[in-house]
């Protein structure tokens, strides 16, 4: 018994399902929707996308084209399910990395699309994904937050925008 079928026999119905590939692009279409379970069985499709400093925007691009294209053709919700730099952002020294590039590809293209982007845990100070008040790049991410084209889980925006949608009272 899988998961799902475990889940469904015991009553939960408001689960999303998620396929997520790692890097889709480099393995490609074809293989990526091998994989693909069935639309009857998947809500979202998205990717596991980590790269080095300077590659970011390129490759983000790249596979954001190929989700979005699947997502449309199979009726699914296109998602960046989880990205970041591949080693944590403590590899590099850059205080606007999360604006220079992050942002850059997340607010363009057929990234647009996406419905959400996450990032990986901050397992301990020497070790994490997004700075927090404090460590190098902080900037950056404040810079991100006040860009009109994102929004935070708890900003007010997407309060606005999810009541709109009748998710909130």
């Amino acid at each position: 018994m899988n998961t799902q079928n475990y889940f469904t026999e015991k009553g939960f119905d408001n689960i999303l399902w998620l396929y997520a590939p790692a890097s889709p692009i480099s393995y490609g279409r074809e293989k990526v929707l091998e994989r693909l379970p069935t639309e009857a069985t998947v809500d979202l499709i998205g990717m596991d996308q980590y790269t080095k400093q300077g590659q970011y925007v390129q490759w983000m691009k790249a596979n954001c084209d190929m989700i979005a294209s699947i997502a449309e053709e199979y009726d699914l919700i296109p998602t960046i399910a989880e990205t970041g730099l591949d080693d944590g952002y403590q590899t590099i020294n850059s205080s606007m990395w999360y604006y220079s590039e992050f942002t850059k590809a997340i607010t363009h293209g057929n990234c647009t699309k996406m419905a959400y982007a996450l990032t990986w845990i901050n397992s301990n100070p020497s070790s994490y994904w997004l700075p927090i008040q404090g460590q190098v790049g902080i900037a950056g991410v404040d810079r991100m937050h006040a860009n009109p084209s994102v929004a935070f889980v708890d900003a007010e925006k997407w309060v606005d925008i999810s009541r709109d949608a009748g998710y909130h009272a």
